[in-house]
């Protein structure tokens, strides 16, 4: 039997939008519904910088309601159960609309913004799926300052609501609630054997300035949550029998905001240690914005030697080996070295984002397939909306349309270990269709392939500057395949 889940991430709605304002300077918001924007920032004085009613993904923009409200009504067609993997606000949310000098008032004032785009987000959602359990996941726009996440103290304003919020949803599991309101992850039985991990990956990132600081509190906060995770992996595989293991989270622990040193080798020998796949079924993350994923591994020797060290002393991480850093620090010496480059242990998949503000590709949605009796992965099915066509047609309603099925359009049996490297190999070839159905068939005006679909050079006011500006092939693909097999820890730029 095969059971469906909605995924959505990166949906930065901006309550802010107006349809007709300036494209080009302001947001795609006025002095009117922001001040923020500027005293100049009103409707657009040309008709082709204005902000369009679906969206303006060549813009500096983020997703209007309309837009989310769309996708809403698509989802709504079955009531799955979602993992809603974080960024429910846009990037501006985090600075108060209205300016003041007092530093005080303007952080309570984005606080309120914050929370009420999450609230909003969250109702929107829970409506559509009538009422079925929705999973969050807090991302770096979530919270205030952007990007900056703090000791339990400082983040009570955040993590009190969420613990209003999410409540329903976690069962009101005693468990879940006390992480929750301590750090912002938890761990909850979703039902028919199957428990859901959620982290707050702001605290294991150096994306967040405060995991710079060993001495922090939210560096500490950090420590607790692997070691948390350490021990919830393995109590929930000892149970009898077993349940297994799906993990949420915002930003890829392979990504090109790394994570805390040594923190992802922590990561991958906790799910190394319960058997990998045969209880971690998948993880699922957002942040990218782009259709992607990569594999966890085994650790070697020397690697989990790092880790046993690094969990006898929680208070102090050993610091990698001087080359080893230097590599991380240093970009232009080549592709990261993934720290575990064992057998693969698990399957991680980033959700392709529904904002269309960044990259300028179509918002997406997905759904994930699994197989009931084993949660096993079945398949990820992708659909998106053209709203370039929308808006050029004044559509009153915007059309949801496949893109494609994962299984089926890479001629996969399944989403295995086996059928993942399989498709590596088939990918590697010269000429490969799968690559170019992928990652390839880009020229200088436009491109096809699923990881920029949607995004157009040419004819456009604003076009993005990011990967789908370039045919990625060569040096590229090879390196690109080698972050797909997860043997290097952040996807070449």
């Amino acid at each position: 039997m095969i059971t469906n889940i909605w995924h959505l991430t990166d949906v930065h709605v901006d309550p802010y939008y107006v349809t007709g304002s300036d494209a080009a300077r302001c947001y795609c918001e006025t002095y009117e519904s922001c001040p923020r924007s500027g005293s100049t920032c009103n409707l657009a004085p040309d008709h082709t910088t204005a902000a369009q009613f679906w969206g303006t993904g060549e813009g500096d923009c983020a997703t209007p309601p309309s837009l989310y409200g769309s996708a809403m009504d698509f989802i709504s067609t079955e009531h799955n159960m979602v993992y809603y993997t974080g960024d429910f606000a846009e990037a501006g949310a985090p600075s108060a609309c209205i300016p003041t000098d007092n530093a005080t008032l303007s952080k309570l004032r984005a606080e309120e913004q914050v929370i009420s785009i999450i609230k909003s987000g969250w109702s929107h959602v829970k409506k559509a799926v009538n009422n079925s359990r929705v999973f969050g996941t807090l991302g770096n726009h979530d919270v205030v300052p952007g990007d900056v996440c703090k000791g339990t103290s400082e983040m009570k304003w955040l993590y009190e609501t969420l613990t209003e919020i999410w409540a329903d949803d976690l069962n009101n599991e005693p468990a879940a609630l006390s992480t929750l309101l301590k750090g912002g992850y938890y761990s909850t039985n979703a039902g028919n054997n199957l428990q859901v991990i959620s982290l707050n990956t702001n605290y294991l990132t150096l994306l967040n300035p405060e995991m710079k600081n060993t001495t922090s509190n939210a560096y500490q906060l950090g420590l607790d949550q692997l070691d948390w995770f350490d021990k919830e992996v393995k109590r929930i595989a000892a149970l009898v029998p077993s349940r297994k293991i799906h993990i949420l989270g915002h930003i890829m622990p392979a990504s090109s905001d790394n994570w805390v040193d040594n923190f992802y080798e922590r990561f991958q020998y906790s799910i190394q240690q319960v058997g990998g796949s045969e209880i971690v079924k998948g993880l699922f993350w957002g942040h990218v914005h782009t259709d992607q994923w990569t594999l966890t591994r085994e650790c070697n020797a020397s690697a989990a030697a790092v880790v046993k060290e690094d969990q006898k002393k929680p208070q102090k991480v050993p610091k990698l080996p001087k080359v080893q850093k230097e590599e991380i620090i240093n970009e232009t010496k080549g592709p990261i070295p993934n720290p575990c480059t064992g057998k693969p242990t698990a399957i991680m998949l980033a959700g392709p984002s529904l904002t269309e503000g960044y990259p300028a590709t179509y918002p997406a949605i997905r759904k994930l397939q699994f197989t009931t009796e084993t949660w096993d992965l079945y398949d990820a099915i992708t659909y998106n909306a053209d709203i370039h066509t929308a808006n050029n047609n004044n559509l009153t309603s915007l059309p949801w349309k496949l893109l494609y099925s994962f299984r089926e359009n890479y001629k996969m049996n399944d989403l295995s270990m086996k059928s993942f490297a399989d498709l590596h190999t088939r990918m590697s070839m010269n000429n490969s269709k799968e690559w170019e159905m992928y990652r390839g068939g880009n020229d200088e005006r436009t491109t096809s392939n699923y990881y920029c679909s949607g995004y157009v050079k040419e004819g456009q006011l604003f076009p993005a500057v990011y990967n789908c500006n370039k045919i990625c092939e060569g040096e590229c693909k090879t390196n690109w395949i080698q972050w797909l097999k997860g043997l290097i820890a952040a996807p070449p730029a």
